[in-house]
């Protein structure tokens, strides 16, 4: 389970986005799954996440932001000697956080 009670706490102020960022940063890369987001046989490395957020609404009634999460892919290909090259990966979620509890729910926008 996720929590985030700064970024909550922060919600309808300047300091939302670089809250959220930083809470981002500090969760588990399993948070995100990004498996799921590159082809099979390739690997999405953890390590230096980068996010981006996006606020569609301000002023609702909860925190929700579309989160970029920016990573790098190793791709195993056959055409290059099979040395494995790295190649940029994002994945897009949908973050809702209950007022309630600080609770966040990641949903992937694949």
């Amino acid at each position: 389970m996720i929590h985030l009670p700064e970024s909550l706490a922060a919600w309808r102020t300047p300091a939302f986005r670089d809250t959220l960022r930083r809470e981002l940063a500090g969760l588990p890369a399993r948070a995100f799954a990004l498996e799921r987001f590159v082809s099979a046989g390739d690997r999405a490395l953890a390590e230096d996440l980068g996010f981006d957020v996006r606020v569609p609404d301000p002023e609702a009634p909860a925190p929700t932001a579309h989160i970029a999460v920016f990573f790098d892919v190793q791709v195993q290909c056959c055409s290059c000697g099979d040395e494995p090259v790295l190649e940029a990966g994002c994945a897009w979620f949908t973050l809702r956080i209950d007022p309630r509890d600080a609770s966040a729910s990641l949903t992937p926008l694949l």
